[in-house]
């Protein structure tokens, strides 16, 4: 009796192939050990059957082939500095290949982040793979400009920057430092695009300072307080003196710390009394905070 099984056959790989034996009234006996009239075979490698019908028996045998797998691999996710460019290679040589980005060849070059995929076909069989392309940054570091402080205040250095090291000028690795003297100060920032650096010069000076304001003056042209003029032991950065008599009226202005009242008012000497003064001034020092005092001032015109 005639069995057919067909011409040997090769398909990619895992893809079932159907061998069908069946006769009507036949027994069957495979090589697989399956007794029915078809089976379906997913690997590779030499199938036959024995087929009987009575005292009639017939046999065939096919083999079966795989194409090669097409594998895909564009490895583990990255990561590329600034400038940088990376091959994605599909393999597959002959192969026909469809990437995300639209190319149509073997491998691309790459130099911006996201995701690429490829999807490779050959001999009918297929394979795909992508890959996630993350941008890192170049370091970067700036202390800030040199600064002159106030003893007792705490200065802090920052120098964080995503997925980088530091390595200050005492060996220390934080990404701040705390400045409580004088001095200068360096850090470097490193991640794998490189490594940068920077340097900040702090002093602490002594900020102690006193304001002095006379409560009386005596404008009787001797040159002996004669004038109205409040003092800052380290100087004014800011300066601005007005004073008003009884009913609130501006007799006297001054904006330079230098000059004060020397008692006139539109060139004549003012009646001896209580006056008011208003002071807005900063103290020449580091912490530049601006302040404002008011009191009272007698002037002396009698002798």
């Amino acid at each position: 009796m005639l069995v057919d099984l067909g011409a040997d056959t090769t398909v990619c790989p895992g893809v079932p192939v159907s061998l069908d034996a069946a006769q009507a009234g036949a027994t069957y006996e495979w090589n697989t050990a399956a007794t029915t009239g078809s089976i379906s075979v997913s690997s590779p490698g030499t199938y036959w059957v024995i087929v009987s019908q009575g005292n009639c028996s017939g046999s065939d045998t096919i083999d079966v082939f795989n194409y090669p797998e097409v594998i895909v691999n564009l490895g583990a996710d990255r990561s590329i500095c600034p400038g940088d460019e990376i091959t994605l290679d599909a393999g597959n040589p002959g192969a026909t290949y469809i990437w995300s980005t639209g190319a149509s060849t073997q491998s691309v070059v790459v130099s911006a982040d996201g995701q690429y995929s490829v999807f490779v076909s050959m001999n009918g069989c297929s394979g795909d793979d992508d890959i996630f392309i993350t941008m890192l940054q170049d370091p970067f570091v700036d202390l800030g400009a040199d600064e002159v402080l106030c003893e007792g205040l705490t200065k802090v250095l920052y120098a964080s920057f995503p997925a980088s090291d530091y390595v200050w000028q005492d060996g220390s690795a934080y990404d701040f430092y705390y400045v409580t003297s004088s001095g200068t100060y360096s850090v470097s920032v490193s991640n794998s695009c490189g490594t940068v650096s920077d340097t900040a010069e702090i002093t602490f000076i002594d900020c102690d300072c006193s304001v002095f304001i006379p409560s009386a003056f005596s404008p009787t042209r001797d040159e002996i307080n004669d004038k109205f003029l409040p003092v800052s032991t380290c100087g004014w950065r800011k300066f601005d003196l007005m004073i008003y008599n009884r009913w609130g009226k501006m007799l006297f202005r001054s904006q330079d710390g230098e000059a004060g009242w020397d008692g006139l008012y539109d060139g004549e000497l003012v009646p001896q009394g209580i006056y008011t003064y208003v002071l807005h001034y900063t103290k020449d020092t580091p912490d530049n905070i601006a302040e404002v005092t008011y009191g009272y001032v007698m002037v002396l015109t009698q002798p």
